[in-house]
């Protein structure tokens, strides 16, 4: 009795131990530390004035975000010019108010025209390269 009595008292000690430390306290984040920025958004150009950085974006869920582009975000293609209408890719991370932007990229993955399959496809198989011609082995002379 006396032995399982001492059994049960460790037993409520290390409960209560456990209880009464909590949870290990969350490490801070640095100052100079910045979100790898590996989220993405896809969607069409609503707004957007040359030499600010500003975008609106109406995404593919039907939101309009706002895109803080910052010095050295990439816009692919080099030297395009970013413009109401225009279907991009944004690969950036979430600053609370805005998404910020490192790279955008223009979207020009269209479907196929109805007209490829019937005309291009079926032809393309007929523009290949015609076989070689057979070697024949001749005796030198």
């Amino acid at each position: 009795m006396r032995d399982m009595l001492r059994v049960l008292v460790g037993v409520t000690v290390a409960s209560l131990a456990c209880f009464l430390t909590g949870p290990a306290a969350a490490q801070q984040v640095p100052s100079y530390a910045q979100p790898l920025g590996d989220a993405r958004l896809s969607g069409t150009v609503v707004r957007f004035e040359p030499g600010s950085y500003d975008l609106g974006l109406l995404d593919d869920r039907g939101f309009v975000d706002r895109i803080a582009l910052h010095h050295g975000t990439i816009i692919v293609p080099i030297g395009i010019d970013l413009a109401p209408g225009m279907r991009v890719s944004v690969v950036g991370y979430n600053a609370g108010t805005s998404f910020v932007a490192n790279e955008i990229d223009r979207d020009d993955r269209r479907a196929e025209p109805a007209w490829y399959d019937r005309w291009v496809a079926p032809h393309a198989a007929a523009a290949q390269n015609p076989p070689a011609p057979p070697i024949v082995n001749t005796p030198f002379p």
